[in-house]
């Protein structure tokens, strides 16, 4: 059994409580240890996120709350993705068109409060195992701007084919 260690920053108490209980219950019911531990607000995200990799003990999951006090999970989100990128997961009450901002900053998954437990179990389950690394994302943003540079060409060829 390999355990994982999961980061949940959110500053109401009550989510905190129901994730940690959601957490036992999918331990129990899938072949994962987990250990989790929590952030009250932005800035206590990034210190403990911060202390993980100094120990090299990274996290292998993030949960982030959109709406915390000193930070919010958009800034904690751009920091993981800058210093050690791993899978995160936004959990909030934000309007769903806001969704495409969070991918965009490297969310792997946008969830809307409230949520089921049958929802943050499958959610988890989509995410825990990945692995993401620096050199992986630099691979991948070197295609798309090949990508990009390949559509450009077509395009261009294109106008001048109607032109």
């Amino acid at each position: 059994m390999e355990i994982k260690k999961i980061l949940l920053a959110d500053d109401e108490a009550n989510f905190r409580e129901l994730i940690e209980e959601w957490i036992e219950n999918f331990s129990q019911e899938t072949d994962n240890k987990i250990y989790l531990i929590n952030a009250i607000d932005g800035e206590d995200a990034i210190k403990k996120f911060d202390e993980s990799i100094k120990k090299n003990k990274p996290f292998d999951v993030a949960i982030i709350d959109y709406f915390m006090p000193k930070f919010f999970g958009t800034d904690v989100l751009k920091h993981i993705v800058k210093k050690f990128p791993i899978p995160i997961i936004i959990i909030s009450g934000v309007k769903e068109a806001e969704k495409i901002d969070f991918i965009k900053e490297g969310a792997i998954i946008f969830e809307k409060k409230p949520l089921s437990y049958e929802k943050f179990k499958e959610t988890l389950l989509s995410v825990i195992d990945l692995k993401i690394h620096t050199n992986d994302i630099h691979l991948f943003d070197h295609a798309l701007k090949k990508l990009e540079e390949v559509v450009s060409e077509i395009e261009k060829k294109i106008k001048n084919k109607i032109l």
